[in-house]
């Protein structure tokens, strides 16, 4: 089923199953092909544009106690993302994207 989210961008969940030779085996794997870094507002000025207006989570906490990532006051659903230099694997296998 596709749903929409901000500015009616298009998005779906989708289950991947791979065989274990096809698997992301380290942080350096996933950051080949996953990346979660602003576009140079020079270089890709475009790009930039798009996912500033369209992706960008909008101010929350203190700043915006209405903002969808807000109830009752408190911050939900583990906004706001802290930074992460490097991208590593959590306990369970699951990656900590960089950002």
């Amino acid at each position: 089923m596709v749903e929409f989210q901000k500015h009616d961008l298009s998005y779906i969940h989708i289950l991947l199953i791979l065989v274990s030779e096809n698997k992301l085996q380290s942080a350096k794997h996933y950051d080949s092909i996953i990346s979660a870094e602003i576009s140079d507002f020079v270089m890709h000025s475009l790009a930039y544009e798009i996912v500033t207006f369209t992706m960008m989570h909008n101010l929350c906490g203190e700043l915006n106690l209405i903002a969808s990532c807000m109830k009752d006051g408190m911050y939900q659903k583990h906004y706001p993302k802290p930074f992460q230099e490097n991208t590593k694997e959590n306990h369970d296998g699951f990656p900590i994207y960089r950002r």
